[in-house]
This record gives structure tokens, C-alpha cells and sequence, in this order.
């Protein structure tokens, strides 16, 4: 397995640490659903996937980025008006809460609505209060999906019912929960089983119950290990749910798309949890082993400097039970030179084939840093950390090489100083050393002469 990082060096190639796994096929995993991944929420490692790339409809999964886009663009205590054209551009055999023209409910209600039961016209009202119209706010929620990396989603409309051009992937759909989990709000909204809505000014309480049915106790699906989820269902989709759960320090995303039935959707989640938990180990590499690297940094043909890599955290990944870790190699390969216009930050990147479809897995990434010592000026070595933005500005580098002229004036003027300093010490110690000579070999006068001497202007000595 090749690994690699790009540090955009224009003149040189560079080539990347890589890690390369041994890995036997594993059994396949008996799914109904077209497509399914079963990726780690903490390093994004696939451990599982069935067509993962494959565009296919979503349905009301489409709500999990609703969910986000709406609580990063709002607060909970925001009261949102319903307009006729949320309720109007749905149909009447969707999911929907019964809202009316003018019925008003706080974001965080209308956040319960669309995650339980699944409202499409809270998703409407929703969009229409974030954004002025539910065109701007599917702009929005695209926006968000290239953000987060899900390349192979475009939507169309926050609610999810079926439009040809309204598609994801299962591998987008699991990147973009594995995001959204990074707020707190949204956990809370998708790990809820049951909410009551409290009264708005055209309608009484509305009791949900969430049709993720593994949350739900008195349900036959319920599983204690998952802990948020949201489901889906259009004619076109069929059956589609993302999930996540988590036993002990391990937390799992599931998502399966194009399931035949309810429980298909829910039989095959199970399995893949079960999957995930009961057949991974983790493995680890130090940091340290991925430290040290050195190469030379040229400013066109001439060495002048050389630049150590120092990784950021430690690599770690899971590993299936079939994989022996003594199997696992380290293999380095050093970049040859860097230019001093390139970037100095780079990420490796870990790749094997650990899905029972062998598949290509992205285990994780590890950042590396470098130090760098310039010495292109001779008799002094500055040490500058470059980064991707110092290369971007080439003023920077100008400014750089100004400051380190004016420090090399001062350092000489202040030599120049300290040597006229000790120039003029010298010659006064050394007229100073010439008296002391001369008066030693100058003859002793006996003190009673010097008494006795006349004055020499002639005058009188008195007592």
C-alpha cells in the first residue's frame, strides 16, 4: 500500500512515508441494502463498504444536513413563521407536522420535528427562516456538503423527497454525520426517542416519536449501543438510515441506502455494528517513527539549508482480527530536496485494503511539520518555520531577508564599537604603562634637598 504527501514543490518531485498492510479477504457481509459503508467516527477509517461511491437517492437523510446547516446559521430561541409556500411544496402523503400559514414554533422545536418524525414542512419553514427561500438555503446546504469533502452530493431541497437531481452517496452521507456529530446541539436532536412540541399560537402539543426505531425501547429494533440516527424513505430511494453508535471508546457511523424494506435497513445496520465492534482491534504507530526525516533545502542549485520532519500525533488505525500487526511495514521514503518556495507542511496519508470487498481503505492521516535552517547568508544561520502561507507571500521572504541584512548591520556596527572601544582602552593603558616606566628609571632626590631648595622665583622661604 503506497502512501503519500504533497508538499507542491514546483522543481522537485517529492515522494511520502508510506505504510503497507498485509490483509486476507474477508468473508462478505450478506446486506439487502444497494449501498452501505461502516466507517470510525474518530479517524474516519472505512472499515466496511458496499458501493460506497455509488449516487443514489437519500431521501430524508437529506435532514441531517439540514439540521447542521440550520443550527451553525441560527439559536435555538429564534422563533420561525411559517410561510404557505413551506407547507404548499410538499405532499400531503409525506411526513409532515400539520403546520399552518402564520403558525409560529421556536428553532428548537422545529429541530425535534424534523429529526423524529421526520417533518418535511418543518424543513421547509426551517430553510425559509435561515435563508429567504428554500433555493437559497439548498445552495447553502451544498456549500456545506463541499466543505465537509462529500464531493458526490448535490441537493436540491432540505426536506429530501425525491428529485432527480437530489442524490448522494452512502460514503458522502456517512462523512457528513461523522461531521455534524462534532456539535453538540445536533447530538442532541439525533439521539432523541421521544419529544413533545409544545403549543404555537394555531396548535395544540404535538407528541414524536423518532422513526430511528433502534432508539426507541418498546421497539423490537432497539439497540443500546446506538446513539443517534436518522431514517428515510421515498419510492424512488426506497429505504435509506444513517447511524451512530458507540461501545466502550469506539464510535461507529453506519449508513445503508437502497434498503427493500424497513427491516432490511435496521437487519443491516445491526450486522454491520456487530461488524465493527466485535472484529476490529486498534493498532498504533508512534509518532517518533515518523519523525526525523531529513532533506536539503535549495534556493535554485545551492544547498542552503536542511529541513526535519516532525509528525503531529501518532497513527493509529483499526486493524481487522485476521490482520497480524507483526505482518504491518513501515516503509520510508525520504523526499530528495526541497526548494525553499515550497511548502514545508505535508500529510501522510495510510491506505489498505481492510473491507471484506477489498476496497481500498483510508486508515487515517498523520500532518508533518518541518524546521528548516537557512544559511544562505554566510557566518550566521536563521531558523525560519515555513508554512504553505509563507510561500504564498512572496513579501514575506522580502521582509525576511531585510530583517536579517539590517541585523547583520547591527551586529558590525556593534562590533565596530566594541573594537574602536578597545582600541582607545589599549593606547591609554599604554601611555599609562610608558609613565610608570619613565618614573622608575628617573634618579631618587633625597626628601632634605628638596626641603632645602631656594624657591625658584627667588623669594623667601618662611616657616
Amino acid at each position: 500500500m503506497k502512501n503519500f504527501f504533497g508538499l507542491l514543490c514546483a522543481l522537485l518531485l517529492l515522494l511520502s512515508p508510506a505504510v503497507t498492510l498485509s490483509v486476507r479477504a474477508m468473508d462478505e457481509i450478506d446486506l439487502k441494502s444497494q449501498t452501505a459503508v461502516l466507517m470510525d467516527l474518530d479517524t474516519g477509517q472505512v472499515l466496511y463498504s458496499k458501493d460506497m461511491k455509488r449516487r443514489i437517492y437519500p431521501a430524508s437523510t437529506t435532514k441531517v444536513l439540514t439540521a447542521l446547516v440550520v443550527l451553525e446559521n441560527s439559536r435555538p430561541y429564534e422563533v420561525v413563521t411559517v410561510n404557505q409556500s413551506a407547507v404548499d411544496s410538499i405532499t400531503w402523503n409525506s411526513s409532515h407536522i400539520a403546520l399552518t400559514e402564520g403558525e409560529q414554533f421556536t428553532v428548537d422545536s422545529g429541530l425535534y420535528a424534523l429529526m423524529l418524525p421526520s417533518a418535511n414542512d418543518a424543513a421547509n419553514a426551517l430553510a425559509e427562516h435561515i435563508a429567504g427561500s428554500q433555493e437559497v438555503f439548498a445552495d447553502m446546504m451544498n456549500a456545506r456538503a463541499r466543505d465537509i469533502g462529500a464531493l458526490d452530493t448535490h441537493f436540491t431541497n432540505a426536506h429530501g423527497l425525491h428529485d432527480d437531481n437530489h442524490y448522494t452517496t452512502a460514503y458522502d452521507m456517512a462523512l457528513i454525520t461523522r461531521y455534524a456529530m462534532q456539535n453538540d446541539l445536533f447530538q442532541t436532536y439525533f439521539g432523541t426517542a421521544r419529544y413533545t412540541m409544545p403549543p404555537t399560537n394555531k396548535n395544540h402539543e404535538r407528541p414524536f416519536t423518532n422513526y430511528q426505531y433502534q432508539l426507541v425501547q418498546e421497539t423490537g429494533y432497539y439497540n443500546p449501543s446506538v446513539v443517534g440516527g436518522k431514517v428515510g424513505y421515498t419510492e424512488e430511494a426506497q429505504h435509506t438510515m444513517t447511524t451512530v453508535a458507540r461501545r466502550g471508546d469506539r464510535t461507529l457511523v453506519c449508513t445503508v441506502m437502497g434498503s427493500p424494506s424497513r427491516g432490511d435497513k435496521f437487519d443491516d445496520t445491526e450486522k454491520l455494528l456487530e461488524f465493527g465492534f466485535t472484529e476490529f482491534v486498534p493498532y498504533s504507530i508512534p509518532k517518533a517513527s515518523f519523525s526525523g526525516f531529513q532533506a536539503p533545502v535549495l534556493e535554485g542549485e545551492q544547498v542552503v539549508g536542511s529541513a526535519t520532519f516532525y509528525a503531529d500525533r501518532d497513527f493509529t488505525a483499526l486493524l481487522h482480527n485476521d490482520v497480524n500487526p507483526d505482518d504491518v511495514a513501515v516503509i520510508f521514503q525520504k523526499p530528495q530536496a526541497l526548494a525553499v518556495s515550497s511548502p514545508v507542511e505535508c500529510c501522510v496519508i495510510f491506505e489498505a485494503t481492510a473491507s471484506p470487498a477489498m476496497v481500498p481503505a483510508a486508515l487515517g492521516e498523520v500532518h508533518l511539520t518541518a524546521d528548516v535552517n537557512l544559511s544562505s547568508i554566510p557566518v550566521m544561520t536563521q531558523e525560519v518555520q515555513l508554512s504553505p502561507g509563507f510561500v504564498k507571500h512572496p513579501l514575506f521572504r522580502k521582509a525576511a531577508i531585510g530583517a536579517v541584512v539590517v541585523l547583520l548591520m547591527i551586529v558590525l556596527l556593534i562590533a565596530c564599537r566594541r573594537y574602536q572601544i578597545r582600541k582607545k582602552r589599549k593606547a591609554r593603558l599604554n601611555r599609562l604603562a610608558q609613565k610608570r616606566k619613565e618614573a622608575e628609571l628617573r634618579p631618587a632626590v633625597p626628601y632634605h634637598s628638596l626641603s632645602s631648595r631656594a624657591p625658584r622665583d627667588g623669594r623667601t622661604r618662611t616657616g
